[in-house]
């Protein structure tokens, strides 16, 4: 489980002791082409968790989730706090996932990331699953965003 409060890390260690705890087997050779592939290179390796920026720092409990290998990589909100360049380097390695068929379920506010990376979705508003399916038969001829505010206003409407 992923998400951006960094409740997985420790703000004492190096980010080359997160990812050592992580890797379970693996040589130092692994540890580094692993951490290589989210951004973080040989000096980041030595820094303080807690000194990182907050980018950096989500990038490392990604690096760390995904040395895991769960089942299943719940991610709910992965994009908030990073730069334009982060996003596309997440944006890339959960597309990477994906394509190794690791099963990802994104939960994210950011429609156009959403639309670029899901294959099925559901529409939730106030607990209530208001659509769910795969996107492309979802939103037809339009985008997510202009599907989405339409099945918010039909379900206003349908209370109404």
């Amino acid at each position: 489980y992923y998400r951006q409060d960094f409740s997985t890390l420790d703000f004492e260690a190096t980010v080359h002791d997160t990812l050592r705890k992580s890797i379970r087997h693996g040589t130092e050779q692994d540890l580094r082409s692993h951490a290589a592939g989210f951004l973080i290179d040989a000096e980041i390796l030595k820094t303080k968790i807690g000194a990182l920026s907050e980018g950096q720092k989500g990038l490392v409990a990604f690096a760390q989730i995904v040395l895991l290998r769960p089942g299943l990589l719940i991610l709910d909100e992965p994009f908030s706090g990073l730069d334009p360049i982060g996003i596309r380097e997440l944006k890339d390695l959960i597309l990477e996932l994906k394509k190794a068929g690791r099963a990802v379920l994104l939960n994210s506010h950011i429609l156009s990331e959403v639309e670029q990376i899901a294959d099925e979705i559901a529409i939730l508003n106030e607990g209530k699953c208001l659509a769910y399916g795969p996107i492309e038969k979802l939103k037809k001829e339009t985008n997510l965003e202009d599907f989405f505010f339409k099945t918010l206003k039909d379900d206003a409407d349908s209370r109404a």
